[in-house]
């Protein structure tokens, strides 16, 4: 009996069949998924899915070209500025910030991971190609 009702609120948060699944799962303690699904009869199951798939349900958002429209651009114009976004007195910490990162990155000889690779050494003759030469 209660089964188009139950449509009716899904319908009207647009929960799809799978979402409903999902918050079932979420249960905790006496409203785990196990023991609302075992309150329900299986009868009573079947009919909802059976009537939720016959019937048509709204969706949250639509794509404009599923309607055979197309979508609107949006009006192009000049870029905001980042730096507008900044006051007069975040602009002197960001360039001080920016003047300690320089110092702190050009000194690479302190730095732990980076290590100087060596030069390889030149090995004495290449090794001959093909096979020797057969002595008679």
């Amino acid at each position: 009996d209660a089964v188009p009702d139950v449509i009716d609120v899904m319908d009207e948060y647009f929960l799809s069949k799978d979402e409903w699944d999902y918050l079932v799962e979420l249960g905790v303690g006496e409203r785990n998924d196990d023991a609302v699904m075992k309150k329900i009869p299986t009868a009573v199951k079947t009919a909802f899915t059976r009537k939720y798939n016959s019937s048509d349900h709204p969706v949250a958002f639509h794509k404009a070209t599923l309607f055979g429209t197309k979508a609107k651009a949006i009006a192009a114009g000049p870029a905001p500025d980042v730096e507008d976004a900044y006051d007069v007195e975040d602009e002197s910490l960001a360039v001080e910030a920016d003047d300690n990162d320089d110092e702190e990155n050009e000194d690479i000889s302190k730095d732990k991971l980076i290590k100087e690779s060596k030069p390889k050494k030149a090995t004495g003759k290449a090794p001959a190609k093909g096979k020797p030469k057969a002595q008679r």
